[in-house]
């Protein structure tokens, strides 16, 4: 376990240090922040103003609906494309081949090099709530910080997994996943992130109920803006354990599946 979170550190300490030395993207990116933030404040005056506000089910209104939304949103981008992402950098780069020859295993190599950007990630999140909070009436007098951790947790299980996935098909075809794309476009299509399930056609909602995204935005909403009688977060929880639980070691053995045909064919490190 020490030698685990040693090399975790030094992974994080790399990717800090490649981050460091480009100032400018931090910058760029706390701006792209206050200008969504903005975007939706102000869109969020007009949807409060029509009966779709009855449907959001979050104190705040349609503000505090999308912004949490984002807000999730930022994981499941990292979650399905961090590992893939990570994966082509270190056969681009030439370094893939000779972290795999290490005794790190290979799961931990491809775990290890994403920690950054999951943290990366929280902070973003963490800006995104804070800002709104502060500044533009974002409600959270009535979180439940300990329920919005846990779905956190559980949703970036559920959310590696497609990533995983991804990361095995570049492994063995070298090029993007196709299956991952469809996945992440559905999800911010009609899971809910910038409007109510519940405005989709009938036939549409089952499509949703089958996305993890669409339980993990439920229990997140639910824990950091809660309404009486706003949802059932336990249901909600294990709805999404499920999914994680299924997800989760069909993603492993898939990735593993990839590295031993690679060794095999010789083709580990090539691009």
């Amino acid at each position: 376990m020490k030698a685990a979170l040693k090399k975790a550190a030094a992974f994080i300490l790399r990717d800090l240090r490649i981050g460091a030395s480009y100032r400018m993207s931090f910058v760029l990116q706390a701006l792209g922040i206050l200008f969504t933030i903005l975007t939706f404040f102000f869109l969020g005056k007009l949807v409060d103003a029509t009966k779709a506000s009855s449907m959001l089910n979050v104190r705040g209104g349609y503000f505090t609906f999308v912004l949490i939304g984002i807000a999730v949103s930022n994981y499941i981008s990292v979650a399905s494309r961090s590992y893939a992402d990570r994966l082509r950098e270190a056969q681009l780069t030439g370094t893939l081949e000779a972290m795999m020859m290490t005794p790190t295993p290979v799961g931990q190599i491809v775990i290890f090099s994403t920690i950054y950007d999951f943290l990366f990630a929280s902070m973003r999140v963490a800006v995104y709530i804070g800002i709104g909070a502060a500044f533009f009436g974002l409600d959270v007098s009535n979180a439940r910080w300990g329920w919005a951790l846990l779905f956190l947790l559980i949703s970036i299980i559920a959310f590696s997994s497609i990533g995983i996935i991804s990361a095995a098909f570049i492994m063995m075809f070298k090029r993007g996943d196709p299956l991952a794309t469809v996945l992440n476009t559905a999800s911010f299509l009609f899971s809910g992130v910038y409007y109510p399930v519940e405005v989709l056609p009938g036939w549409l909602q089952w499509v949703s109920a089958a996305l993890p995204m669409t339980w993990a935005l439920r229990g997140l909403r639910a824990a950091i803006s809660p309404t009486p009688g706003g949802g059932n977060l336990l249901t909600e929880a294990l709805i999404l354990i499920l999914f994680s639980a299924v997800l989760w070691p069909v993603s492993l053995a898939v990735f593993s599946m990839a590295v031993k045909k690679s060794r095999k064919d010789g083709t580990l490190g090539k691009f």
